[in-house]
């Protein structure tokens, strides 16, 4: 029996792309308030939910995992303000440093367009990294593993985090595990708090994820230093 033709996988976001306005941008192409440099979408541009999501849209939902969100590196997209990574190579014993995921559900190809445009490429040239493959992808989820599929790169290291329903991954991704202990134990200095349109992106996705505004700022702000 052949395989249904489409993957589809939940995409798992931390950063700017909690708001789904700017989430969306990755999809169909160009850019929100605060940003420098416009996208230029995936090649399949359905958007599956609405901007921003109801409570009961099927095609995002959202999490709370035990790693810590931290700001660092440069980035001139952002008015050269420091971006959100998610430290995965270790697990937080405070709840308070626990971080807010919302995640969509979108095509393995779609995910990969993404992924291709986090990391500065176009995702149109087939022949720029190796994309993920459904094995792979349903692999990682059993056994929450990572691949450090596009080097020299932010956010080049992708993580599962689990599945939904066993065969739809959860996948983030972020700075892979040892640049990640460098930054948090201070081996490299890259720490650097956000630009304020970053932060304010950010914010409305969290208050999109049910949070009010005060909650959000300070979740944010609680985050600009590693202690």
């Amino acid at each position: 029996m052949a395989e249904a033709a489409t993957q589809y996988v939940w995409y798992a976001s931390f950063g700017s792309n909690l708001c789904s306005e700017r989430f969306r941008c990755y999809l169909r192409g160009g850019k929100v308030a605060g940003m420098s440099v416009e996208q230029p979408g995936a090649r399949d541009q359905h958007v599956p939910f609405t901007v921003p999501p109801t409570k009961k849209c099927p095609t995002t939902t959202s999490m709370v995992v035990p790693h810590r969100l931290f700001f660092a590196k440069v980035s001139p997209w952002w008015s050269n303000g420091g971006v959100a990574f998610l430290d995965v190579s270790e697990s937080e014993t405070d709840e308070r440093m626990h971080s807010h995921l919302r995640l969509y559900r979108i095509s393995l190809e779609q995910f990969c367009d993404v992924f291709a445009q986090e990391n500065g490429l176009d995702p149109r040239d087939e022949g720029n990294w190796r994309r993920f493959t459904r094995d792979e992808v349903r692999e990682m989820a059993k056994n929450k593993s990572g691949d450090h599929r596009i080097e020299n790169s932010w956010y080049g290291y992708c993580q599962a985090l689990g599945a939904i329903g066993d065969v739809e991954p959860i996948l983030t991704f972020t700075l892979p595990p040892e640049e990640l202990r460098a930054i948090r134990t201070g081996v490299v200095d890259d720490v650097n708090p956000p630009s304020q349109g970053y932060h304010d992106v950010i914010a409305r996705g969290l208050v999109e994820l049910g949070m009010n505004e005060e909650l959000a700022d300070g979740y944010l702000r609680e985050r600009y230093v590693l202690v």
